[in-house]
């Protein structure tokens, strides 16, 4: 499983997932906790990403 997430909510999703992507402007703590960090919301962070995996 892939799990993108920016808030403490995703803590325990992103434990749960094979590789997880916070968005950029999350809190601190979240982009700590996940595997990648993703571009901003206002960047199409988690767009960008799927298109990316999608081509690999």
């Amino acid at each position: 499983m892939i799990a993108f997430g920016d808030g403490y909510n995703d803590f325990e999703m992103f434990a749960e997932a094979c590789v997880s992507y916070a968005i950029n402007d999350a809190f601190e703590e979240v982009k700590v906790s996940a595997s990648q960090v993703a571009l901003r919301n206002d960047k199409d962070g988690v767009l960008v990403k799927i298109e990316e995996l999608i081509e690999s």
